[in-house]
């Protein structure tokens, strides 16, 4: 598999583009580093999983939909849980502060492990992937409770 290097923002010209193992970059410092393959061609899979995690969180469905929108999320395949996706904003941190330890060290455990599986492009086996049922929402509670006294403690200082 070839993979392109594509540096300082230039498609075309020898000197823009080259390719791994065949010439040398020169010490050249990039303004950015783009890799160009077959992994990093679309943007369709992300915006296809968060609308099947919506999916999957709206109650209306059957279950064997439910479970097909789940899987084609493919978070599971890495062991994650639909609360390890989170957006870590203010909010999000201060509920994290309040979880018990045990419960984030799991949850960085799992972030470290998809992360890793990322990398090395592969899945965990197919027993060990999240199923629907055994997936939790632990941290969204939390956040909402944050974001409630958050929008109360704004109302308090707004009269106030």
């Amino acid at each position: 598999m070839s993979v392109n290097v594509v540096l300082n923002g230039s498609r075309h010209g020898t000197a823009a583009t080259r390719r791994f193992g065949r010439q040398h970059l020169a010490g050249t410092e990039p303004e950015y580093f783009s890799i160009k393959g077959p992994y990093f061609r679309s943007k369709k899979p992300l915006q296809l999983s968060k609308m099947a995690v919506n999916l999957v969180q709206k109650r209306f469905m059957s279950s064997a939909l439910q479970k097909f929108c789940y899987n084609l999320a493919g978070f599971n395949k890495y062991g994650l849980w639909r609360d390890d996706l989170l957006y870590a904003n203010p909010d999000v941190q201060v509920a994290l502060k309040r979880l018990p330890q045990n419960v984030v060290d799991e949850r960085n455990y799992r972030m470290l492990r998809a992360t890793q599986l990322s990398i090395q492009k592969t899945y965990l086996p197919k027993e060990q992937w999240t199923k629907l049922e055994d997936d939790k929402l632990y941290l969204t509670p939390l956040v909402e409770d944050v974001i409630k006294e958050r929008q109360e403690r704004e109302e308090w200082n707004k009269i106030y």
